[in-house]
This record gives C-alpha cells, structure tokens and sequence, in this order.
C-alpha cells in the first residue's frame, strides 16, 4: 500500500470495526431480549395459583425455610450455652 494511503486505509479499517461491533452488539441484545421473553412467557404459564406444581413447590419452600430457622436457632442457642 503506498504511503500516501496509509491515514485512509487506518480510517477505514477503524470505521469497519467500530460499525462491526455496533452491529454485533446490536444483535446479541436483540438475541438476549427475545430469549428473556420466550422464558418469561414460558414461566409466567407456570407461576400460576391455579397450579399445583406451582403450589407444591411453593409449600416446600416454606417448609424447608421453616426448618432451617428452627435449626439455626437450635445451633445458636446450644453455642450461647457453652
């Protein structure tokens, strides 16, 4: 390349590259968009009162969180007493 065309050949090489990943961030947020709504549509069908699995999990959860509090205070009130 002569030299003359050194600056140009730069700034368009530059200008390539910035539009390049102006287009491929442009589609990676359009890619992660579209994938959250498909998986919030999905969820929403399923985070529903009207569902038992939804239910059940829901009442294990309280459970189990019910349970780790009580061990935890049984745990700290054995540690107060030594």
């Amino acid at each position: 390349m002569p030299q003359e065309l050194n600056d140009d050949a730069s700034a368009l090489f530059t200008m390539f590259r910035n539009v390049a990943g102006s287009i491929g961030i442009s589609l990676s947020t359009a890619l992660i968009r579209e994938r959250t709504q498909a998986r919030m549509a999905h969820l929403s069908e399923h985070m529903s009162t009207l569902s038992q699995n939804y239910n059940d999990s829901i009442q294990r959860s309280a459970h189990n969180s019910r349970k780790l509090r009580h061990s935890c205070r049984n745990t700290s009130s054995r540690s107060r007493r030594r």
